[in-house]
Formats: structure tokens, C-alpha cells, sequence
């Protein structure tokens, strides 16, 4: 199983050294490279910079309006990402908003040139992000994480296990779409995994939680 992430047209949020751009509002540093009308393509923001430790982007939201279309919108980290068509030319600006674990919500604008001269080829949007749940990206995910408790709340490092601390809510009391596709993802991972520790080692479904065995001590 493979997983896709973004690693291009990628904003990403960095705080100027204190007099330098002056006049320019951070918004206003953020762009995407120049398109074309009706092209399609996947567009980001890296929000790492603004979060503090342990926390993470729960969703995202793009602002599109009549700009344009969205195919899909996901999070990869600390970064949100949509598929987007242009439906609108000249120079534009989309709000992207995201919501983290510990209840902030950062909005920044990104703004993108629209060439009036429409795509000679029509874009295919995939149907899905791609970001799926896989051994190489639960790695990943799972050495990014403090392996103690965080005092907020949130994911940890349990010894190889993924284990959270606290309550998992979503905003207003309803499910998102990132953390409900995610949870959709993880349980089709979880369900391609062996139900004991693989001699060679790697990942194994232990009673419904994702768990690594050692090739040197896997049974």
C-alpha cells in the first residue's frame, strides 16, 4: 500500500524577522504559483510554524466560493490540502481555515494569478486524496509524536503504540469529514494487518489496535 502526499504548490507560513517586509501583511506573502482557468491541480498550506508542541490540525477548510470548484479537501500533518479547479480567472484570494487539537483555529488568505486563457486539457480529479493509512505512514506519524502523555491532551507514543490522551471531540459536537475519513482509513489498514506478531516483525492488528512486532522477539 502506498501513500501520496503533496509536495508541491505548498504555502507555507513562516514569521518574518521583526522589520523585515515592511508594509506587507503575512496574507499577503502567501501564494500559490500562477494557473490557468478551468485547470485543476492539488493546492496546500503548512501551518506547522504557528502550532505548538503536540498540536496537530484536526480539519480544514478552503474557501473557494465562486473561484473555484473542490474536489476534495484532506490534511497531511500539518498540512491542509484541496484539489481545486479555477472557474474564476485574474488574481485571487482563497481564506484557508483549519482547526487544531487544542481548539484553535488559524485563517490565513492565499492569493494565485488566474490566466483568462482556459487549460487546453480538462483536469481529472481523483476521486480520493490518496491519503491513505499504511505502515510507512503510521511510521511516520507515530515518530513525530511525544512519547509521554501531552499535558493537553492529544496522540502519544505508548512504546510503539499509538495512544491518546483525553477526549476525542469535534467541533459544535458533530464528526468532521478529515477525522471521520481518517477513522474509515485506519480500520481498512487495520483489517489487511495479521492478528498476531509477524515472525519478520512489522505491523499486526492486536485486538483492534495497531501494534509493531520486532523480528528479533515477534513470536
Amino acid at each position: 500500500m502506498t501513500t501520496w502526499c503533496p509536495t508541491a504548490r505548498i504555502a507555507r507560513m513562516q514569521e518574518p524577522p521583526e522589520g523585515r517586509y515592511r508594509g506587507l501583511s503575512r496574507a499577503t506573502l502567501l501564494r500559490w504559483p500562477p494557473s490557468n482557468l478551468n485547470s485543476g491541480a492539488d493546492y496546500s498550506i503548512d501551518f506547522g510554524s504557528l502550532l505548538s508542541g503536540g498540536e496537530y490540525v484536526v480539519t480544514c477548510m478552503f474557501g473557494t466560493a465562486n473561484i473555484a470548484s473542490q474536489a476534495w479537501t484532506s490534511i497531511f500533518g500539518n498540512v491542509a490540502t484541496a484539489w481545486l479547479t479555477w472557474t474564476a480567472s485574474g488574481v485571487q484570494s482563497i481564506p484557508v481555515c483549519v482547526l487544531t487539537s487544542l481548539g484553535n483555529v488559524y485563517q490565513v488568505d492565499v492569493s494565485i494569478c488566474i490566466s483568462a486563457e482556459a487549460a487546453l486539457i480538462t483536469p481529472i480529479p481523483p476521486a480520493v486524496s490518496g491519503n491513505v493509512v499504511s505502515g510507512v505512514s503510521m511510521a511516520a506519524w507515530l515518530s513525530s509524536l511525544p512519547v509521554a502523555p501531552p499535558a493537553n491532551g492529544g496522540w502519544w507514543n505508548n512504546a510503539g503504540i499509538p495512544a491518546f490522551a483525553g477526549t476525542v471531540t469535534a467541533p459544535s459536537g458533530s464528526t468532521t469529514p478529515d477525522t471521520l475519513a481518517t477513522q474509515i482509513q485506519m480500520q481498512a489498514w487495520l483489517a489487511t494487518l495479521p492478528t498476531s506478531p509477524p515472525a519478520s516483525g512489522g505491523w499486526w492488528n492486536n485486538d483492534g489496535v495497531p501494534a509493531q512486532a520486532d523480528a528479533s522477539t515477534a513470536a
